[in-house]
């Protein structure tokens, strides 16, 4: 029961559109200017300032965590400030922790990863990405052919990459399916045909009897 209550409580976050987390992120964007992450541990750590205290920041920090959380597929905060650490540090280095958060989680609800083995994969998603992106705009900028010829074959390759991404993820939420393909099924007249399994019949079949054999009971 107390694991049902958690998954509920985790999809009544993820599909809240953040409306109270912005609300709080934003009010705390204009209060701190640009406050950065001190990357000390694997939660962030906001810097300290008068008018915030203890009680306020951690408060916050629990909303991201919520939000990341539920958002990434997680089991714990401890996943879903994994995902920040690494997005942050990959795609969001000289962002503002408020907004890098909104951005991330924005980013993920798009995926919607439902456990955390496709949170992982979403998570790398994003980070080929951006880099792709950031490939295309070296080659967009630079007036080298040589640069530019580096950028668009790496950009290339990562967009690839993403794609082989996307379908390892689709992949593996439709595990458990089954594809049965039939080609060049031919039937003469006067003989059954039959699908399934089937063994061999050493006794002479009659004509209008059953194609190759009699069909083995799994039952």
């Amino acid at each position: 029961m107390n694991q049902e209550k958690k998954v509920v409580s985790k999809k009544k976050v993820a599909n809240d559109d953040f409306q109270g987390l912005n609300k709080v992120l934003n009010s705390a964007v204009n209060n701190a200017g640009n406050e950065l992450v001190e990357q000390k541990s694997e939660k962030p750590v906001l810097a300290k300032k008068e008018k915030r205290t203890g009680k306020e920041i951690q408060e916050l920090l629990d909303e991201m965590g919520k939000a990341l959380t539920a958002n990434s597929g997680g089991l714990s905060d401890k996943f879903g400030w994994m995902v920040y650490d690494q997005l942050s540090k990959s795609c969001y280095k000289d962002t503002n922790i408020f907004e890098a958060v909104k951005h991330i989680c924005t980013e993920l609800k798009g995926i919607a990863p439902k456990d955390q083995i496709e949170g992982m994969l979403a998570t790398q998603m994003i980070a080929t990405h951006h880099a792709a992106l950031n490939d295309f705009a070296i080659a967009a900028e630079s007036e080298t052919i040589d640069i530019r010829t580096a950028a668009l074959s790496s950009a290339t390759k990562l967009t690839r990459t993403y794609a082989a991404q996307m379908e390892a993820l689709n992949r593996y939420r439709g595990k458990g399916q089954q594809k049965m393909t039939v080609e060049h099924v031919h039937i003469n007249s006067n003989v059954q045909a039959i699908i399934g399994n089937i063994t061999k019949n050493d006794s002479s079949q009659k004509e209008g009897g059953l194609i190759g054999g009699i069909l083995k009971n799994e039952q």
